[in-house]
Parts: structure tokens; sequence; C-alpha cells
């Protein structure tokens, strides 16, 4: 694999390439220029159609230039982004604190799959050279990634955030319940 860059390279060029992408977009707009991106396509390849459970996991350290690692997941904490380059990229780290730059194609801008600090499995991740030399993982399939609640088992518990949500849900219910019923001091409780 290439040399792996510092968390901190790696975070600031993508700050520096997200604040010129973003200034690109802004100059178009006022200008009323239309603006064109491009992007190398990869061979086509099918999708991943085997549940999570079905794959093994792997690290950041893990990832081969220019290969599709079939069977395998790597899990990621998003560090920084989404910005709108050519795909929303995104800088996330694996548990031991490695990080990686993700590109994620067919997505919106208003994507919920990339919200900083939480947790993501990419499934059966690509990973590539970009136009510009620098490396990350390419997801070309919406169904290749997916967010993961903060109470899921697949996130490490160093990762997890606060309060359960399965509780934090619960309350929100019986508050709701107490509500209806003017049981407001009940209500607070929860």
């Amino acid at each position: 694999p290439p040399a792996a860059k510092s968390r901190e390279d790696v975070l600031s060029t993508f700050k520096k390439q997200a604040k010129r992408a973003e200034k690109g977009r802004m100059q178009a707009i006022r200008s009323s220029e239309t603006q064109i991106q491009s992007t190398f396509v990869p061979p086509a390849y099918g999708a991943c159609v085997l549940p999570v459970t079905e794959l093994t996991k792997m690290g950041v350290d893990e990832l081969r230039l220019e290969t599709h690692h079939r069977g395998r997941y790597v899990l990621l904490r998003a560090l920084a982004g989404p910005s709108r380059m050519t795909a929303l990229v995104g800088v996330g780290e694996d548990e031991e604190g490695r990080v990686v730059r993700v590109q994620i194609y067919q997505q919106e801008d208003e994507s919920d799959v990339w919200k900083v600090g939480g947790v993501v499995v990419v499934k059966e991740p690509y990973f590539k050279e970009s136009g510009d030399g620098d490396t990350g993982i390419r997801v070309d399939h919406v169904g290749d990634m997916m967010a993961l609640p903060a109470n899921h088992p697949l996130v490490p518990e160093k990762w997890r955030k606060g309060v359960d949500a399965v509780l934090v849900r619960g309350w929100i219910d019986r508050a709701a319940e107490a509500m209806k019923g003017k049981r407001y001091w009940e209500a607070l409780d929860q």
C-alpha cells in the first residue's frame, strides 16, 4: 500500500480541497457559469449483496490499491465532511485511528449517510488512487455503505455516544403517553 499519511495531513488536505470546491461553486453561481466536474470511472462492478454478518472486518491498514476487497468490510467513524466535490467526500478513521478519505457517489448533498461523529460500514470497499494522486475508498453503490445507529452491535464501545438511543426512545414514548393522559409531572420525570 502507499505510505500512510498522518491524520493531520489527510484532514488538512481535505479541508483545502473542500474550501477550493466550495469557492468554485460560489464563483460559478455568481457568474452564471456552468461548472464541469470530472472523475475517473472505474471498471463496472457489482454492488455487495451480502449482509455485513457474512463479511470479515478489516482495518484501513489492510486496504490495497485498486482492489475491491470482496468478502470484507471496513468500519469507520466520520471525522470530516461531507463536502461536495465530484462526489460527497469525507475523512474517516478506523478503530486504531488510521484515517482514509472516502468518496461517496450516487448520493444527494443532504445525505444522512456521512455525518461527523457518525459510524459507517463500507461493504467490500474499493480502494483507489484519485485523479489528484491521493488515495481513498470509492463507494459507487448506495447499498455498499450504511450509517449505523450509536447502539448498533458493530459500533465499538469507545465510539458510542452518551445514552443508548433505544433507552431515549423509551423515555420519549412514556413521556408522550403521560402527556396524553394529562399526567404532566409524570411526563417530566421521564
